[in-house]
Parts: structure tokens; C-alpha cells; sequence
């Protein structure tokens, strides 16, 4: 594979796509059932408690949704702005030309965003968020 498709299925967010439209669409039909059962609720039917039960669960439902609504949508954004950093970091690449033979300044510089120096190593912090450990 090239590293062009190695970076689509990185940053891939398909499955997430999918995960957040069947957590948006439970929650919506969940909302729907709240709504209805409000509606309901006063026409003596139903035992109070029972309404408290039925509504409770429907409450823990539409939360649980909700949260794999926001999870999937927190992952996509943190993918797309992976994917952003590491096509501007291919593309520096790519417009350098030459193969790296010694030490590049402005590549150090526009990969890197920290080193972290510990007694026994130095810690790498890269722009797309990897690490990597160096004993010294």
C-alpha cells in the first residue's frame, strides 16, 4: 500500500459515520416514545409507578444513545484533524524532493512539538499526537 492509502485507513471514519447515524436515529425514536408517553401519562391507564419505570428506562436509553452519539463524534473530529496534520506532513515531504540524508531543520521543526528529557531517555512528541521513547 502507499502511504497516501495507509493514512485514508488511519483516518477512516466510515464505521464512525455509520455508529453515529444509528445512535442519532435511537435517540430521535427514543425522544419520540418520551414524548408519547408524556402525552399519555394522564389518562389513567397507566399506574404512576409504572409511568416512572417505563419513562426511567427511556431516560437511560436516550443518555446511552447520547453518549455514543458524542463518542462518535469526538473520534471522527480527532480523525479529521489527524488526517489534516498528517497530510501536511506528507505533503512537506513530498515537496522536499530529495531523499533525507542528514538533518533537516525546518522538517524537525515542522514534525515535532516537544522532547521531553527524563534522566534515562528523551520523549518525542510529534504534531500528529505519536510519541516515541529514546534511551540515552
Amino acid at each position: 500500500k502507499t502511504y497516501r492509502a495507509i493514512l485514508k485507513d488511519l483516518t477512516n471514519t466510515t464505521e464512525l459515520n455509520e455508529i453515529k447515524q444509528s445512535a442519532q436515529r435511537e435517540y430521535d425514536e427514543i425522544i419520540v416514545l418520551m414524548e408519547k408517553a408524556i402525552a399519555e401519562g394522564g389518562s389513567g391507564d397507566v399506574s404512576q409507578r409504572d409511568f416512572d419505570n417505563y419513562y426511567a428506562d427511556l431516560l437511560s436509553r436516550a443518555d446511552a444513545a447520547k453518549a455514543r452519539l458524542q463518542s462518535a463524534s469526538d473520534e471522527i473530529l480527532r480523525k479529521t484533524k489527524q488526517r489534516k496534520k498528517l497530510n501536511a506532513f506528507m505533503s512537506e515531504l513530498e515537496n522536499r524532493g530529495d531523499l533525507l540524508t542528514g538533518f533537516d531543520e525546518e522538517l524537525f521543526a515542522a514534525t515535532v512539538e516537544r522532547i521531553t528529557v527524563y534522566p534515562k531517555k528523551l520523549t518525542f512528541l510529534f504534531k500528529d499526537g505519536s510519541d516515541i521513547d529514546t534511551a540515552l
